[in-house]
């Protein structure tokens, strides 16, 4: 399988303003044995009503936190960093 390109930040943003998607929350998953593993933003449509764009982003939050700890074999704690639109975190159990 041929691996997915890398982009930068800027190329992320020009996709997403090109796809007409509304950039999303960003988070990111730490061991708390170590540093951190991986982070993640997500994009939605515009167009989507707010109870169902909500629903998800909650939806994909729980499948990458699932995965995160599938993947890297982790049976301990995982964190999930979660930033919010009016500038404050929280850190959460994954």
């Amino acid at each position: 399988m041929t691996s997915l390109k890398p982009v930068t930040a800027d190329e992320w943003a020009k996709a997403i303003d090109t796809a007409d998607l509304l950039a999303g929350p960003t988070f990111g998953y730490r061991l708390t044995t170590g540093g951190w593993e991986a982070a993640v933003h997500i994009a939605t449509s515009g167009h989507l009503d707010e109870g169902v764009r909500d629903e998800l982003i909650t939806a994909l939050q729980d499948s990458i936190s699932e995965t995160v700890r599938r993947v890297l074999g982790h049976t301990g704690e995982v964190r999930r960093h979660e930033n919010y639109a009016d500038g404050t975190a929280r850190t959460r159990i994954a």
